[in-house]
């Protein structure tokens, strides 16, 4: 085996899955941080040099990905025996040698695709099982709504570490002795937004709310505006709720995946009424209650944006969370 230096033309790095969802989740994403993007950015040519590379050595490349702790590096994943010699050819290419380190990796390119491509089909066949598939840190990939445990435990099964499966925001199956602080955490803290205020605006359900334990559901919230200015409500197309413990007023999970994010707003007059589309998840966020929020009677508070004045939740609202039929 050569470890040479190559030049030849790069392909452009295709997706690894194209029809992955983008996924926007209330209850955990955060949009990425602008400054370590621009670090990143600085290591444009050495991405390039890396895949070109891998492109010549596609039996030992799997990836690469950057660590940014305790300082930023360029991680290069490969498998086989020769690392050594991979990273003294890698570091004669790139601008930042330095920082480049190539590390172990236990399943090759191939096989990860092979699993990939399997997992494909059934991204085909049951439509919102999935939010996410990709091949990343040397693994699948897999995040399932919070109503699929039957498939997780399947998928584990079948592929074991080859794959890193999360169900709703949480792994699967807990970590090894993960024991108690896997399952029980601190609650969710209520989201610290002023309540509507009651004497302006009048909060109801169009219709019963009533939805599967770690499904996704859609209603209709009616706003009736009671003071005497009209106000504007700023919204995606809809409104989404999050789930709340009435008891507690502790929130307990909503809804996690793709949300589009167009401007669409809705003019209330004086004493008028407008009906607002509600989308309401029942992912749980509370590792202890398990992967979705269980059956029984719940309640949502729903943020809502006023123009102009900031973002208010609603008073408590019920709804009733039934038994999934994926995991029966």
């Amino acid at each position: 085996m050569k470890f040479k230096a190559t030049i030849e033309v790069a392909r452009q790095a295709s997706p690894v899955y194209s029809n992955v969802l983008a996924v926007h989740n209330g209850l955990m994403a955060q949009p990425p941080v602008p400054d370590l993007e621009l670090e990143h950015s600085k290591f444009n040519s050495d991405v390039e040099a890396v895949r070109r590379y891998g492109e010549s050595h596609s039996d030992d490349y799997v990836e690469e990905l950057f660590e940014n702790e305790p300082h930023i590096r360029l991680i290069v994943l490969m498998v086989g025996d020769h690392l050594a010699e991979h990273e003294a050819a890698l570091r004669d290419l790139v601008r930042y040698p330095n920082q480049l380190e190539v590390r172990r990796t236990p399943f090759p390119r191939s096989r990860l695709e092979e699993i990939r491509q399997a997992l494909e089909e059934t991204v085909m066949s049951r439509p919102g099982a999935f939010t996410q598939l990709a091949i990343g840190r040397g693994r699948v990939n897999v995040q399932l709504a919070a109503d699929q445990e039957a498939l997780a435990a399947s998928y584990h099964e079948r592929f074991r570490d080859a794959i890193e499966l999360r169900l709703g925001v949480f792994p699967y199956p807990p970590a090894p002795g993960a024991g108690d602080q896997e399952m029980g955490p601190p609650k969710v803290a209520r989201p610290k937004l002023p309540l509507l205020p009651g004497e302006e605006f009048k909060v109801s359900l169009e219709s019963e709310i009533v939805v599967a334990s770690g499904g996704t559901t859609s209603g209709t919230l009616r706003l009736q505006n009671c003071g005497s200015m009209e106000a504007v409500i700023e919204t995606n197309g809809a409104v989404t709720a999050r789930v709340v413990d009435p008891q507690t007023g502790d929130g307990v999970g909503g809804f996690f995946g793709f949300q589009t994010a167009p401007l669409i707003i809705f003019r209330i007059p004086p004493g008028s009424t407008v009906s607002i589309p509600l989308l309401v998840g029942t992912t749980s966020s509370v590792r202890s209650l398990g992967y979705a929020v269980p059956p029984g009677s719940w309640a949502i508070e729903v943020p809502i944006q006023i123009e102009g004045r900031g973002k208010f939740r609603t008073s408590l609202l019920p709804i009733l969370i039934q038994p999934s039929q994926h995991n029966v």
